[in-house]
C-alpha cells in the first residue's frame, strides 16, 4: 500500500512539505481596517434536499491556507497552530460561551499572529487580526447570524470533532491570501518550523519503497488530522533471532504516503465513511489518474445520479480504462493509531461491473436507491436521535465489500433484520412515524435481495415477482393481500391487521396462521363497500392460495433464508396497485399473477 501512496503522490503533485494546503473553512469573521468584528458568514458550498428533513445547507469550503508541518514525534507533544486559520477554542480567550477556551492553544495562536505582526508592522490585515483578538473574549459576543446562536454544538470540540473552522476576513479580503503575510509565511516560518520537527529524528539509509538513499525517520507525519501513519514504538515482527525490527522507511517516503492519503481522504470522489471506517480509493491508468469516484454512488440518495451512471458503458469512453488499476484500503482511525482494516487491488472494469449488478440486485419499485448506510441502520433497534447506538463496523464493510467487490453477505444480516422486522410490526407505529416504519421495510428489502444476489446469484425484481412460485415467497405475498383486505375494509392502516399482528408467526410458523387468517379475510371482504375493490382482492387472494394445492398444505415451518424471500414477497405484494373487477367472471378473465 505504502509504495501505491507514493506513486499516487507523485500523479497528484503532493510531497507531504506543502506549506499551503486545502481545508475547509466553515465561517468567515469579517473585520474592518481597525480590527472591529462586522459580522460572522457561513462558507456554503452546496444545499441537498431531503423528503424528510427538506433542506439542509452543507457549511465549509475549501481553501488553500498556511497549514503547519505536523510529525507525530513519539512521547512528544508537538502540537501547533495553524496561522490564521483555526477552531474557537484556539482563537478565543473564554472559547464559545466562557465554558472550553483551551488556554495553551489559544496562546501558540496568539503568539504566531504577534510574530507576524512584529515582521510586518505596516501589514493592515496582520494588525486587525491582533486588534480583534486583543478586544474580543468570548465567541459569542460576536455579531452571530441566528443560525449560529441555535447552534452552538457546531463550535464545540467534541469526540469526533474539533469544532467548526474560522478564518478572517479584512475589509473584504482573505486575511491569508494577503501576499506578504504568503510570503512571511511561505520563506521565514514553514521552513523553520519544519526543519525543527525533523532535524531529531532521522538519519541516512534506504528503504523498501523508492530508490536511493535517504533520510530514514524514527517518525511520521499524520493523518486523521493527528494519527502518526506508521508507528515505530512497536515492531512489526520478529523472526531469525534479530529481535524486534522495525521497517525502514524514508521521510520523504512517510511524507508523499500521508500527503496522498489526506488528499484522498479529503476528497469526496476518493473516499466514503464506513461507521468508524473510512474507505479511501483510487484508480492509475498509464501512469495517469483515472475518475473512480462512482464507487460513492453505494452511499447516493440520487436516482437521477445511479440512473445516469448505469446508462454509461465504460467501452464508449475508453476500452483502456478496463485495465486500469483500482486500489481500495478501509482505514479505522482509533484514539491513538491508525490501523489499515482491508487493502485490495482490481481492474476498474471489473470493479465498474459488480458495481453494476450490485445496483439492478438491489433495485425496488420507484427506483429511488437504497444506499449501504440505510441497510447499515436497518439492522439495528429503531433509537432515538440522541442514542449513540450505530451499526457496527463490520457490517458497513460487509456491504461495502458485497457492493463493490461482489463479496458474499454474512447471514447474520439476514437475520438481524428478519428479527428487527417481526419486532417493529408487533410493536405498531404512529402516524408521524410511519415514514421512517417505511424506510426502513424498504432497506431491508433491499438487504434481503442482496443476501440472495450475493450467496446465490438470485434476482429478485417486478418481472420474476409474478413468476416465483416458492412457498416461503407466496406466503409473503399472501400476507401482504390479507394486509390489504383488513386495511381497505377498516379504510385505514390499523395496529390489528395481520401483519401488525402476525408477521413474526407467519413469517415463521405459516400452517399456524394463514387458515385462520384467510378465514378472517372472508369477513373483512364482506365489509368493503366498493365492490370492485373487493372483488379484486378476492381473485387476489384465491390466486395464490390455490397455488397452494399442488401440495395440499402450507408450509410447517420457514427456515431462516425462506424467511427472507417471505419478506421479499411481502414487500413486492404490499408495493402493487391490485387490480379492481367489476364482476367474478370479469375477475377469471383478467386473471394476473
Amino acid at each position: 500500500m505504502i509504495a501505491e501512496l507514493v506513486q499516487q503522490a507523485d500523479l497528484l503533485g503532493v510531497t507531504g512539505r506543502e506549506s499551503f494546503k486545502p481545508r475547509p473553512i466553515h465561517w468567515l469573521i469579517d473585520l474592518d481596517i481597525n480590527g472591529k468584528a462586522l459580522g460572522v458568514t457561513a462558507t456554503t458550498t452546496s444545499s441537498r434536499i431531503t423528503s424528510k428533513t427538506g433542506i439542509t445547507e452543507q457549511r465549509g469550503k475549501r481553501f488553500s491556507t498556511p497549514v503547519n508541518y505536523l510529525l507525530g514525534s513519539p512521547n512528544q507533544h508537538n502540537w501547533l497552530p495553524d496561522f490564521l486559520t483555526g477552531p474557537v477554542d484556539e482563537i478565543f480567550s473564554h472559547g464559545v460561551d466562557g465554558a472550553n477556551g483551551v488556554p495553551k492553544k489559544r496562546d501558540d495562536f496568539w503568539k504566531l499572529v504577534s510574530a507576524a505582526r512584529i515582521a510586518l508592522p505596516d501589514n493592515s490585515t496582520i494588525n486587525a487580526v491582533w486588534h480583534f483578538l486583543k478586544s474580543a473574549e468570548r465567541f459569542i459576543d460576536l455579531p452571530l447570524p441566528q443560525s449560529a446562536k441555535d447552534n452552538l454544538n457546531w463550535f464545540r470540540k467534541g469526540p469526533t470533532s474539533e469544532g467548526e473552522t474560522l478564518g478572517f476576513r479584512v475589509n473584504g479580503v482573505l486575511a491569508w491570501k494577503d501576499r506578504d503575510l504568503q510570503i512571511w509565511w511561505d520563506t521565514k516560518i514553514h521552513p523553520k518550523i519544519y526543519a525543527e520537527q525533523t532535524a531529531a529524528f532521522t538519519s541516512s539509509g534506504e528503504d523498501a519503497f523508492q530508490s536511493g538513499e535517504g533520510e530514514i525517520t524514527r517518525s511520521s507525519p499524520c493523518v486523521f488530522g493527528n494519527i502518526p501513519l506508521v508507528s515505530f514504538g512497536g515492531a512489526p515482527f520478529c523472526s531469525y533471532g534479530l529481535g524486534d525490527q522495525t521497517a525502514r522507511l524514508r521521510l520523504d517516503t512517510a511524507e508523499k504516503s500521508s500527503a496522498a492519503l489526506n488528499a484522498l481522504r479529503k476528497s469526496d470522489s476518493n473516499s466514503l465513511n464506513l461507521g468508524d471506517e473510512t474507505a479511501v480509493f483510487w484508480a492509475v491508468h498509464k501512469n495517469r489518474p483515472v475518475d473512480c469516484g462512482f464507487i460513492n454512488l453505494v452511499e447516493s440518495d440520487d436516482p437521477l445520479a445511479v440512473s445516469d451512471y448505469l446508462k454509461s458503458v465504460w467501452g464508449a469512453i475508453s476500452r483502456d480504462l478496463n485495465h486500469a488499476q483500482f486500489h481500495i484500503a478501509v482505514l479505522l482511525a482509533g484514539t491513538g493509531r491508525f490501523s489499515v482494516r482491508s487493502w485490495s487491488s482490481e481492474f476498474l472494469g471489473e470493479v465498474d461491473r459488480k458495481l453494476r449488478s450490485y445496483f439492478e440486485a438491489i433495485r425496488l419499485p420507484g427506483n429511488d436507491p437504497v444506499n449501504i448506510g440505510a441497510m447499515a441502520r436497518c439492522t439495528i433497534p429503531k433509537t432515538k436521535k440522541s442514542s449513540k447506538t450505530q451499526p457496527t463496523s463490520t457490517t458497513y464493510e460487509a456491504l461495502f465489500e458485497s457492493a463493490w467487490r461482489g463479496s458474499r453477505l454474512p447471514i447474520r444480516l439476514l437475520e438481524n433484520i428478519t428479527k428487527r422486522q417481526s419486532i417493529e410490526f408487533s410493536k405498531g407505529f404512529s402516524e408521524k412515524e410511519r415514514f421512517e416504519f417505511e424506510a426502513r421495510l424498504r432497506a431491508r428489502a433491499a438487504l434481503s435481495k442482496l443476501y440472495f444476489f450475493s450467496n446465490h446469484k438470485i434476482i429478485m425484481n417486478e418481472t420474476t415477482h409474478a413468476t416465483d412460485e416458492h412457498p416461503a415467497y407466496l406466503c409473503g405475498r399472501v400476507l401482504a393481500v390479507l394486509d390489504s383486505i383488513h386495511n381497505k375494509a377498516h379504510n385505514k392502516i390499523t395496529a390489528s391487521s395481520p401483519a401488525s399482528r402476525y408477521y413474526g408467526s407467519a413469517s415463521s410458523t405459516p400452517a399456524l396462521v394463514f387458515p385462520r387468517l384467510c378465514k378472517l379475510a372472508r369477513i373483512h371482504l364482506d365489509k368493503i363497500k366498493d365492490p370492485n375493490a373487493a372483488n379484486g382482492l378476492d381473485h387476489e387472494l384465491t390466486h395464490l392460495v390455490a397455488k397452494f394445492a399442488k401440495d395440499a398444505a402450507w408450509p410447517r415451518t420457514l427456515a431462516l433464508e425462506d424467511q427472507g424471500r417471505f419478506a421479499i414477497g411481502f414487500y413486492y405484494e404490499r408495493s402493487r396497485q391490485h387490480p379492481e373487477f367489476s364482476s367474478t367472471s370479469d375477475a377469471a378473465q383478467q386473471a394476473a399473477n
